[in-house]
């Protein structure tokens, strides 16, 4: 039995909601493309945490941790509520959820962080130990 090619687009409305589709895609990579980011999502996918309990999971500053987390809110990747005046932050929906999730099992899955090597010596390259690209429950 012969296998069947892939379905090609048959209207230009297909096309369009292909189009769409990876535009959506783009801007939740783009929403991550700061290194400083995906560690703020890691805890968010277990629930909802106060900005001081980032603060305190991620060893940040509150400034730093706020920054982020107000450009998270601004790609619609995180909610805020306020509890007097403590501000807690939950991901958006159970998309953001299902994709941050994704995205990290695929890196889990490679066994190794990518590391940035010195400048200064590029020929003295040193393998480091493997470690988990996020240390989020990827289930």
């Amino acid at each position: 039995m012969k296998a069947q090619p892939p379905r090609a687009l048959q209207t230009s409305a297909d096309l369009e909601a292909m189009v769409a589709k990876a535009r959506e895609a783009s801007e939740f990579l783009k929403a991550l493309a700061r290194e400083s980011r995906p560690p703020i999502l890691c805890p968010l996918a277990g629930g909802e945490k106060s900005v001081s309990e980032l603060e305190a999971l991620l060893s940040q500053r509150q400034s730093t941790v706020s920054q982020q987390l107000a450009r998270l809110r601004f790609e619609n990747l995180v909610a805020a509520w306020r509890e007097g005046a403590t501000i807690y932050y939950r991901l958006t929906n159970e998309k953001v959820r299902t994709s941050w999730r994704q995205f990290t099992k695929c890196f889990a899955r490679l066994g190794t962080a990518p590391t940035r090597r010195p400048r200064a010596a590029p020929a003295a390259i040193s393998r480091s130990s493997p470690s988990s690209a996020c240390r989020c429950r990827a289930s």
